[in-house]
């Protein structure tokens, strides 16, 4: 007797974002959460990797960011992006979601009129404007077959700060 499992079936990849939330006494620094559900849809255990790379709008500079993987302790991430979550090697059962939530503080530049135009995503979603955020899953090769590619991005729109201008007339 032999079972012959043909199971190209991948991982799949989820990722949704909140909405920017004011930090207290910053009033030009905001947090937006991205959440990004890894999942293992097929019939066998399979092995990934994940990576994260803001590409927010240009009024936009990351003061810093990280990460929690299944409600674990916060991980700090390093720099601007793209940031490796996961590397390679990690291994996902059949029917299990790993949940990944990413937090981003980031701080808005004071632009000119004409810069307010890439505040809003895109529909679809794209690099550049509002926010944009993709996450990408590289699930490992098995039986000499070629690792694969999985992505998904989430966007929510750049925030507005309240710009104060004081002046002064004699």
């Amino acid at each position: 007797d032999y079972t012959i499992i043909d199971d190209d079936q991948g991982i799949s990849i989820v990722k949704n974002s909140s909405s920017a939330v004011a930090v207290s006494g910053q009033p030009t620094q905001f947090d937006v959460t991205y959440t990004i559900l890894v999942t293992n849809p097929s019939s066998i255990d399979r092995t990934y990797g994940l990576t994260d790379t803001p590409t927010f709008d240009s009024d936009v500079s990351i003061v810093s960011a990280g990460f929690t993987l299944n409600g674990s302790a916060s991980t700090s991430l390093v720099g601007t992006g793209p940031w490796t979550l996961q590397a390679l090697g990690r291994s996902i059962a059949v029917g299990a979601t790993d949940t990944y939530v990413l937090t981003v503080r980031i701080n808005i530049n004071r632009g000119n009129s004409t810069q307010t135009t890439n505040d809003t995503c895109g529909s679809p979603n794209v690099a550049g404007l509002g926010l944009y955020n993709n996450a990408t899953a590289v699930m490992q090769g098995i039986s000499g077959n070629p690792n694969q590619s999985f992505s998904n991005a989430a966007c929510t729109n750049t925030p507005t700060p309240v710009w104060v201008v004081l002046n002064k007339n004699l």
